[in-house]
């Protein structure tokens, strides 16, 4: 166990695993800060400090516990895997070259940006989210007061609550997901489908597939357009219930 009134900056050659830290200051574990080497693997860390929180593992950073007074940041050459990262007045960014699976991030904002797949992601607290994936976002759920969700392939089997806005973007399809913005709109654009997908907003919704719209719902207090980019191929098996002008193109 490490514990100071200050700073604490650790690296190692290879792996950091089971270290607990307690600092007032900022924790640097595995950045290589001063030409020392940057560590491979950062397991099981528990972190609790009264500033900012930096991760840096050039292969997998898993099972990490982080809670900090300032921001945090975590950042994989590969994979982060499980754990949590709290920050108290502050954001979390969470960057993977390749997956994001199963992290809980707590923070006046989280944004998170995998080289591929956002797996499993957990979100407290109503304050922005911003979710970027290489290759698919599946089973996120999201407690938020904006979110934007943004994957070249698909967003599949995901919970996205929002106080305003909600707005999901995938190069493949929007399926299995349920959307609720309380007191604002929802956008959902797909390349190819939207499928049995769940939308509830106070103000708009707007539908964009290049191919189908089905199986869905959408429950919206003002208008509801399909197909406002895209000219949308079929809509059918979906219901649609507006407070405004339902539009489809």
């Amino acid at each position: 166990m490490i514990e100071s009134n200050g700073a604490v900056d650790v690296d190692a050659n290879l792996d950091i695993t089971g270290l607990v830290i307690d600092a007032d200051g900022a924790v640097a574990v595995g950045t290589g800060t001063g030409g020392a080497p940057a560590a491979d693997n950062l397991v099981n860390l528990t972190v609790t400090s009264g500033g900012t929180v930096t991760l840096n593992a050039t292969a997998d950073a898993a099972g990490n516990v982080i809670d900090a007074v300032g921001a945090v940041t975590i950042d994989a050459g590969n994979d982060i895997v499980g754990g949590s990262a709290t920050s108290k007045s502050s954001g979390v960014t969470a960057i993977a070259e390749n997956n994001i699976d199963g992290l809980v991030v707590r923070g006046s904002a989280a944004t998170l940006d995998a080289g591929y797949d956002i797996n499993g992601w957990r979100s407290g607290r109503a304050a922005p989210r911003a979710l970027t994936a290489g290759s698919d976002i599946t089973g996120a759920s999201i407690d938020a007061s904006t979110a934007a969700l943004t994957a070249t392939d698909s967003i599949v089997g995901s919970t996205v609550g929002v106080w305003t806005s909600a707005t999901l973007d995938a190069g493949g399809v929007i399926s299995g997901s349920n959307i609720t913005a309380k007191s604002g709109s929802v956008a959902l654009d797909a390349v190819y489908f939207i499928s049995n997908t769940d939308v509830s907003a106070a103000t708009t919704v707007s539908l964009d597939a290049v191919y189908d719209v089905v199986g869905s719902s959408v429950l919206a207090g003002g208008a509801v357009t399909v197909g406002d980019e895209a000219v949308v191929r079929s809509l059918h098996t979906t219901s649609i219930v507006a407070g405004g002008r339902s539009t489809s193109t």
